[in-house]
């Protein structure tokens, strides 16, 4: 069967968000740097690109506690919401930098913001409004809900709606994201796909009777690439890393 054939009933799309939609990664360096010509002067002016080792590393430190707390949370999620979690994983690694002196709250408040203001891959835009043109296009996402409405407004990322770990105190893999996304479009799971750059969500949304698509990017599943070869009959359909992202997935539905 091909992957069309499998997604043929499909009339919901659901999107993760971070590393799927948005690059997270770039803008965040970017962002660490330019905080850092300011808190950091010397380190910023030994490394000058947001590309160099130094800021990738922290962000992708950063973004792996993130990730690590959202696992460990689940069902149990901050009440202050992601800027909550940011804020909490910033602080204990800027003292684990040793840096923590040097970085006042301004600064701190400052870096965590960005995470609001990340822009879509460059296939995104354009890929979610073909896609729209065929489907009910739905956030399923570990961010916030004011973060998600104000992020897509200003990438320009056309979403019907957004259901957010905020919404329900949780996060991604719980079963409850994902029944919930199932209930609220009304109707049966095949008939809904979830759409990720990790194995991990879509392994979860599977089991919930969800269709699963995989995009592959370039800062997403890195410890453990998946191959098409390996997708093959884990999940429903796999757009590769030089394939074209969302604008590939349009395509494979002759949009």
């Amino acid at each position: 069967m091909s992957d069309i054939e499998a997604l043929k009933d499909v009339q919901w799309l659901f999107f993760d968000v971070f590393g799927t939609v948005v690059d997270w990664k770039s803008h965040m360096a970017e962002s660490m740097l330019k905080v850092c010509k300011r808190v950091e002067p010397e380190l910023a002016e030994k490394h000058t690109e947001a590309s160099d080792e130094v800021w990738q590393d922290r962000v992708q430190q950063w973004r792996n506690g993130f990730m690590k707390n959202a696992r460990e949370r689940q069902g149990d999620r901050e009440k202050g919401g992601m800027d909550e979690g940011h804020r909490m994983l910033l602080d204990k690694l800027l003292d684990e930098w040793k840096v923590s002196d040097v970085w006042d709250a301004n600064a701190r408040e400052e870096l965590v913001k960005e995470w609001h203001k990340l822009q879509g891959w460059s296939d995104s835009a354009e890929g979610l409004k073909r896609l729209h043109e065929k489907f009910i296009l739905c956030s399923l996402t570990n961010g916030d809900l004011a973060v998600m409405i104000s992020m897509c407004r200003g990438a320009g990322l056309v979403v019907d709606s957004h259901i957010t770990g905020d919404s329900i105190q949780t996060y991604k893999p719980d079963p409850a994201m994902y029944k919930q996304g199932i209930r609220l479009s009304r109707l049966p799971a095949n008939k809904v796909a979830m759409v990720a750059a990790h194995a991990y969500d879509l392994d979860a949304a599977k089991s919930h009777g969800m269709k699963t698509i995989y995009i592959k990017r370039s800062t997403e599943d890195a410890s453990d690439p998946l191959t098409r070869e390996a997708a093959e009959g884990r999940f429903d359909a796999f757009i590769d890393l030089e394939e074209g992202g969302l604008v590939a997935l349009a395509k494979k539905f002759g949009l």
